[in-house]
């Protein structure tokens, strides 16, 4: 019921689905820029990929700042009939979750797949960008719904100012750390295999699965967190 209901307003709004152009101008001119980067080797290639994959996370962050974290404050003052409700704030928040994670799961996959597609990488080096490019998806959607519950802002005049506010540059500054945490657990594996595929250096690879399951480990973390103490936020809210 609240996804539908969250669904409706969405395309309702045109302040709110009009901005669905400006994302789509935004994925035409990343790629685009990618495209022509100047790069001549293939290990070259495969180390811009990685960096890639910290810049599709900026980009999802910034869009998540706009919606997903100005989720919950989007009820606005009716959020009295969500507080009077026999609702368990839990399965609210869950329900935010899952209403942001697929579209935005979709824009991060694009970005990330059509870029390394152009830079024609190396196939091990496309399904970690893949993975962890869907691993920061999860956290940063996470993070954004639970931050988004724990700092609300109900009383706004127009739902931008919600982005605006301390809650949101906490919610930026904790992914921004994120990601850069993000993209340093996966350099090292992918930069052992870069040099034992192209340069035959005969490093060790035993750690890749470590620095994986560490990944796995942080965003779930940064999903489950966030979603438990913004669920306690709501439920101690005085209207």
């Amino acid at each position: 019921a609240f996804f539908l209901k969250d669904s409706k307003l969405f395309f309702r709004d045109t302040a709110q689905w009009s901005q669905l152009f400006m994302l789509g101008a935004l994925v035409v001119v990343y790629i685009f820029n990618i495209r022509n980067l100047p790069l001549d080797t293939i290990y070259l290639k495969n180390l811009i990929s990685v960096m890639n994959i910290g810049l599709a996370g900026v980009v999802l962050s910034a869009v998540a700042a706009r919606f997903v974290f100005a989720s919950t404050s989007m009820e606005g003052r009716s959020f009295w009939a969500i507080k009077t409700a026999p609702v368990d704030f839990g399965r609210f928040l869950w329900a935010k979750f899952f209403m942001y994670f697929f579209p935005l799961l979709i824009l991060a996959e694009t970005l990330v797949i059509a870029s390394n597609l152009l830079l024609g990488v190396d196939s091990y080096v496309m399904a970690v960008s893949a993975g962890t490019i869907a691993a920061i998806t999860t956290g940063v959607t996470g993070l954004g719904v639970g931050l988004g519950a724990i700092y609300p802002k109900f009383d706004f005049e127009n739902v931008a100012e919600v982005a605006t506010t301390s809650g949101a540059i906490t919610y930026m500054i904790i992914s921004m750390a994120y990601i850069g945490l993000c993209v340093s657990l996966v350099a090292g594996p992918v930069y052992v295999y870069l040099r034992n595929t192209l340069l035959l250096a005969g490093l060790l690879e035993s750690d890749a699965w470590f620095y994986f399951g560490v990944l796995t480990l942080v965003t779930a973390i940064m999903v489950w967190v966030p979603l438990k103490i913004g669920a306690r936020s709501l439920e101690k809210f005085e209207l």
